[in-house]
């Protein structure tokens, strides 16, 4: 993400605003799992400032899916199965941000 450009890597992890944005991002991802498939409103007024506003590829949204499927499994267990329900959730969602 460009706001982060600036940060070394080594500070990535320990970063106040990097950690604020992850929540962001785990909360909105939250809400558009709650929703089933039913996530279009919720979807949209994102979908459009990422690509308008932020300037966001596609591709750093199948890169966050597998970097979150991946701590999910380091951190909480997620196990094989759960891996591959994600990642498909996952490419629904940025199907339909397309």
């Amino acid at each position: 993400f460009p706001k982060f450009a600036g940060i070394a890597h080594g500070d990535l992890a320990g970063d106040a605003g990097v950690s604020a944005h992850g929540a962001t991002v785990l909360k909105k991802l939250g809400d558009l799992l709650k929703a089933r498939g039913a996530h279009a409103a919720l979807l949209k007024p994102l979908s459009s400032s990422h690509a308008t506003k932020h300037k966001i590829p596609i591709i750093n949204f199948k890169l966050i899916a597998e970097v979150i499927g991946k701590v999910m499994e380091e951190k909480a267990g997620l196990d094989a199965a759960g891996q591959t329900a994600l990642r498909n959730v996952m490419a629904v969602i940025i199907a339909d941000m397309e």
